[in-house]
């Protein structure tokens, strides 16, 4: 669900490919070379709080609390951009747009207030940005057609062109390009609000991550043959900008676009060119995930 592959949520990082393990470059992002995965999540927040000229602790706290997110809101498909099981693409944008409001009016409250509490300040901003970069890979498309991709990349199923919607090229380049634009508004706001930008220093620099919930895992692989085989992503072309908005106005107390991207008309948010409808296979599973779904254990290795 939420922004990994199934070895790429549940294992520690480096256990489970040297992607996961390497630092991220621009040019990794640009030319697709690396998949949003839970570390890859935390490396674009922590590498552009600190283009942002931000202390480092506060950066650490961020990026580590992005990666909690795929535990600590795993049954919560708005918290990564994917509708609620039945919610139409509407609802859907308009639950992203009042999750995004919410965490950034916190975030804005607090440095108006001069908050010394700065671990909550990071906690929500990187709970915020967790939804804006899921956006780049889900784009809106239901949890079961994401199960669908991410059963077949991870048992290596046809047909062909079928993938882990975390891995669709310019995904993580998006994330970051989004990423930078909320830092941008998050320092508009400490100026704005006379923050003292130097107490961000004052967090204790991390935030506890666990692991998703094995059982919750399988569960959801498993509901990928509920799908009917329709593409159901939304245009992120409109998403995207909007959701950046929406949480960028929040934080700097510039208000909100209008929170509902189907103002005029649902097909704003419809996307323009769905990929054809595919018969889905009911059935499909594999060793390993047999493996790790039996053996329970988050530290399962390829």
């Amino acid at each position: 669900m939420k922004g990994e592959t199934v070895f790429g949520i549940v294992a520690p990082m480096c256990t489970v490919s040297v992607v996961a393990c390497t630092s991220v470059t621009t040019e990794d992002l640009v030319n697709g070379q690396q998949e949003l995965k839970q570390p890859v999540h935390k490396q674009i927040s922590v590498d552009s709080c600190s283009a942002a000229g931000l202390p480092r602790k506060f950066c650490d706290r961020v990026g580590s609390a992005v990666q909690a997110v795929d535990t600590e809101d795993w049954d919560n498909n708005i918290a990564h951009a994917i509708p609620a099981d039945g919610e139409g693409h509407c609802a859907a944008a308009r639950d992203v747009i009042e999750r995004l409001r919410s965490l950034g009016g916190q975030v804005r409250a607090g440095l108006e207030a001069g908050s010394t509490d700065v671990d909550s300040i990071a906690k929500n901003l990187a709970f915020a940005l967790h939804t804006i970069q899921d956006n780049c890979s889900h784009e809106g498309m239901a949890n079961v057609q994401h199960a669908w991709g991410t059963l077949g990349a991870e048992c290596s199923l046809g047909p062909a062109g079928r993938a882990d919607p975390d891995a669709a090229p310019g995904a993580a380049w998006c994330a970051r390009q989004e990423t930078d634009a909320i830092f941008a508004a998050f320092v508009e706001a400490i100026s704005a609000t006379g923050f003292d930008q130097n107490s961000l220093a004052q967090s204790t620099g991390w935030y506890w991550v666990n692991y998703p919930p094995v059982a919750g895992v399988c569960s959801w692989l498993r509901s990928y043959s509920t799908w009917d085989g329709t593409d159901t992503r939304w245009n992120n072309a409109v998403t995207v900008p909007g959701f950046r908005r929406e949480l960028a106005g929040a934080l700097t107390g510039k208000g909100s676009d209008g929170g509902d991207l189907c103002a005029f008309g649902k097909g704003s948010v419809e996307n323009p060119s769905p990929n054809p409808a595919i018969k889905v296979v009911g059935g499909e599973w594999c060793a390993r995930l047999t493996a790790y779904c039996t053996a329970g254990s988050p530290a399962l290795k390829e």
